[in-house]
């Protein structure tokens, strides 16, 4: 997503509307239209979003076999799965039929901002937001999908701790380790990620209401888009044990040494 945002395309905000132009990759060289990378960024970010969806139901699953409950059967199971993956694409097609063609953006450019018209007209491509009906459904849509990610993520992790806790005593000390550091792991990615579901939801917000200083909040918006892969990269080789011992081998040899049967012998023996 970073390199997205950086080196494929960047948008640009233009104050005072709610909308801007996009420069990189895309448009420079391949000469891409704004409507597409835009759909293209908002499918990206609803992708990411739905994968980490499915890993916390793949992950419920996993730990539901240990007593059944809330086990789902193939079909079920397949069908929810779906329906997560299908979120990205219904949420970028809604995006799409909301925007504007070129004469409807100048005719609101024209009704609303009069005197922008010739600095518009010298852009050789935009994209402009506004509150119509499309616009309407694709950020209820993307609102309510946010807050369904929140619930869906609440639930299954509360239930996995609950069946792990319960079945404590019938499970290995290896295998109950290894599903608790996953648990960690995920939640933290979760945590990331609302730096992709926080600003899609006020974007949401924005172009239903049309905040008068949109054009700000849409520059913060996209930095904190930006941060979300850095950030997460750094929480997998912090909490994911197949990425974190590679990653810091020196803290973990040390680790190592200390807890190994040999220093603790030597330890036990030292004279009093």
């Amino acid at each position: 997503m970073d390199f997205h945002l950086t080196v494929l395309m960047q948008f640009v905000p233009l104050f005072p509307v709610f909308g801007g132009y996009c420069t990189g990759l895309l448009t420079q060289t391949f000469h891409v239209d704004d409507f597409f990378q835009a759909t293209a960024t908002a499918f990206c970010i609803c992708l990411m979003a739905s994968a980490l969806n499915s890993c916390f139901v793949r992950k419920h699953q996993a730990i539901a076999k240990i007593n059944h409950k809330l086990l789902l059967n193939n079909v079920p199971y397949a069908i929810v799965l779906f329906l997560l993956n299908l979120f990205p694409f219904v949420a970028s097609g809604f995006l799409y039929l909301s925007m504007l063609s070129k004469p409807d953006q100048v005719k609101l450019i024209d009704e609303v901002y009069p005197n922008l018209v010739t600095k518009f007209q010298a852009l050789p491509n935009y994209v402009v937001f506004d509150s119509n009906f499309w616009a309407i459904v694709t950020f209820t849509f993307i609102f309510f999908g946010c807050a369904y990610t929140v619930l869906l993520v609440g639930f299954t992790t509360y239930h996995m701790f609950q069946i792990l806790e319960e079945n404590r005593k019938h499970i290995s000390v290896a295998n109950y380790a290894k599903h608790r550091a996953t648990l960690r792991s995920l939640l933290a990615q979760f945590a990331t990620c609302s730096l992709i579901i926080g600003p899609a939801t006020i974007f949401s917000i924005l172009v239903v209401t049309r905040y008068s200083h949109s054009q700000v909040a849409t520059h913060w918006i996209i930095v904190a888009l930006t941060l979300h892969s850095s950030a997460n990269s750094l929480v997998m080789i912090l909490t994911y044990p197949p990425y974190h011992h590679p990653s810091l081998p020196p803290l973990i040899d040390r680790r190592k040494i200390r807890t190994s049967p040999k220093y603790k012998l030597r330890d036990a023996t030292l004279p009093r």
